[in-house]
């Protein structure tokens, strides 16, 4: 995700910062909540475009810190196959709850869209003793105080062991993230293969992070397009239009050009692993069955 501060990169997590770039991110024309925009058509080799661009590549500074990440970054289909599972942590009973709902909701909606079967958890032990062979994603929203505090998770750490990564990547990730000063961030665990159960390109466990307190719209986008991501469409690039995979934040919601892409990615056909060419020839098939347009 990446709701980067372009328009206030030097603002500080609080609440009238948000607020303030949430209205003067309006007032020009961002964050826009229309899901089928009129002003930005699309076609079926926009989409095929927009699916190389997103669906086989990484962000080499997702967080924004100025330190690319290094690391082999092979182009093949990353997806879910079972789940996920999402445990949605806050302290505050009342913020967890909101944050709760929003995201039960938006989770519905991507069922639907991709075939998948989400579950959202709030209880951190019956997260950990969910099936073990679902993809797991760890949705926290903190204050910065609070997540200081997260580098030592000792009570989640059981939940990280299982993914096959612990306490020191979480509070890595954690602090990686805290000082790119977006209102969001994520970071997933891919499998190499290794394990015959599980293909390479799943993606085994997500570990998703939002600032408390945010305004509304900006949570909203938060979970979407982070949420979104966690199914493995893990790019932003700026020439997407419309979408909500593109820095430029004009779109807060998923749109229906996005919500298209995810389909083609869960359509049965692609699988985790499959490489570019093959993929992108499968694609190409689906798109000329069914061409898409304006609305997606």
């Amino acid at each position: 995700m990446r709701l980067i501060l372009l328009l206030i990169p030097f603002l500080a997590a609080c609440t009238a910062d948000w607020q303030k770039y949430t209205a003067d991110a309006e007032a020009d024309g961002l964050l826009r909540r229309e899901r089928a925009p009129a002003d930005a058509p699309y076609n079926s080799e926009d989409l095929l475009r927009a699916f190389e661009l997103i669906a086989f590549s990484f962000e080499t500074d997702p967080f924004r810190t100025g330190v690319p990440e290094t690391g082999e970054r092979p182009e093949i289909i990353r997806k879910v196959l079972q789940g996920p599972d999402v445990l949605v942590v806050n302290d505050d009973t009342r913020a967890r709850a909101k944050l709760a709902n929003r995201t039960r909701a938006y989770l519905d909606r991507l069922a639907g869209i991709t075939g998948l079967d989400p579950v959202l958890f709030t209880d951190p032990a019956a997260f950990a003793d969910a099936r073990g062979d679902r993809t797991r994603v760890l949705l926290l929203q903190a204050n910065e105080a609070e997540y200081r505090r997260l580098g030592n998770p000792v009570t989640l750490d059981s939940v990280f062991a299982q993914a096959g990564r612990g306490a020191i990547w979480f509070s890595g990730t954690v602090e990686r993230w805290r000082q790119s000063r977006s209102p969001c961030g994520g970071r997933i665990v891919v499998s190499d293969g290794s394990r015959p159960d599980r293909p390479k390109g799943e993606i085994l466990f997500a570990i998703l992070m939002i600032r408390e307190p945010i305004p509304d719209l900006l949570l909203e986008s938060c979970i979407e397009e982070e949420l979104a991501q966690v199914l493995g469409l893990l790019n932003d690039d700026p020439s997407l239009r419309p979408s909500i995979f593109n820095d430029d934040a004009e779109f807060a919601l998923l749109t229906d050009h996005d919500a298209a892409l995810l389909s083609l990615l869960y359509d049965p056909q692609i699988r985790p692993g499959m490489g570019k060419a093959e993929a992108l020839e499968i694609i190409r098939t689906l798109l000329a069955e069914q061409p898409a347009g304006s609305s997606g």
